[in-house]
């Protein structure tokens, strides 16, 4: 409801993006970004500071292939 909020009520020119904590998340996020036409910026929210990584691997691949691609700009930490 809330994407569908952004796009619809309130269209942005750019969005941040963070974490995003699974696949399904992921998947939701690039079915949005298919209609999306301002700028995206990631902030990618994979691995904590002590190196625990946050997403799986199947989860990362998503990330990297279909959300990055989408960026602007992408800013991730050095363990990242």
């Amino acid at each position: 409801a809330t994407l569908g909020a952004l796009r619809d009520d309130l269209p942005a020119r750019a969005i941040k993006l963070g974490m995003l904590g699974s696949k399904e998340v992921i998947e939701v996020v690039v079915d949005f970004l298919k209609g999306y036409t301002g700028l995206v910026i990631c902030d990618p929210v994979m691995v904590t500071t002590s190196g625990t990584k946050l997403l799986d691997d199947a989860a990362t691949g998503l990330l990297m292939d279909s959300v990055f691609c989408e960026c602007a700009l992408i800013t991730p930490n050095l363990l990242e």
